[in-house]
């Protein structure tokens, strides 16, 4: 059974996980920026619901997977990456349109769900016990709830304040913001890419 001070690692370096620039995150800040911090409070349920499902399926079929099929996993890692890419491709495609096309709550969900960050997390953070005990499955999803809220709220409120700052609009503006995420985005699918890869190679 965790203790009162395993909680608190989990929460603090679930934390330090979660608060890193990448999709889901970035995500947040164009729809805080496109729609402000209430009309996107649906998204951070979204992100909640997904990390919560990603989280529980990973730590329940990752052994499985390794033990018995290496391949299935390195498929869906590389299907993982391939989502963000074409994420990438869409943010990106928004920017060209100019206006403020809603992030929808199904793409906040997917993107979360295909977050390599609730891999991390289910097998670096969380402990095995808590697959196998109720107990801990409840306090350590609790924990990573109670970590990612102001995170995510953080994240949207950034959005949300920056045409505070756009006193030169022709300096800063939503297509450039726009254009920045999808290359942040894109950038993070190729190391993704990357890394399944150099892992596969290694691991045969």
């Amino acid at each position: 059974m965790l203790q009162l001070d395993d909680l608190i690692k989990i929460t603090f370096s679930s934390a330090l996980l979660l608060m890193m620039p990448g999709p889901t995150n970035t995500l947040l800040l164009c729809s805080g920026l496109s729609q402000g911090i209430i009309k996107s409070f649906k998204l951070i349920i979204a992100e909640w619901v997904g990390y919560l499902l990603s989280i529980s399926a990973w730590g329940v079929a990752v052994k499985i997977l390794m033990e018995y099929s290496y391949y299935i996993l390195f498929i869906v890692k590389l299907i993982s990456a391939i989502y963000v890419a074409y994420l990438a491709i869409k943010i990106w495609r928004l920017s060209l349109q100019k206006n403020n096309q809603s992030i929808t709550v199904v793409t906040i969900f997917l993107t979360t769900l295909l977050n390599p960050k609730s891999f991390v997390i289910a097998t670096l953070i969380i402990p095995t016990t808590a697959f196998t005990n109720h107990h801990d499955y409840y306090f350590s999803m609790l924990s990573i709830l109670f970590a990612l809220f102001p995170i995510s709220l953080l994240w949207t409120a950034c959005g949300a304040i920056m045409p505070l700052w756009q006193t030169r609009p022709t300096l800063f503006n939503s297509t450039l913001l726009y254009r920045i995420a999808s290359l942040v985005i894109f950038i993070f699918s190729i190391s993704m890419f990357c890394s399944s890869i150099f892992t596969f190679a290694s691991e045969n």
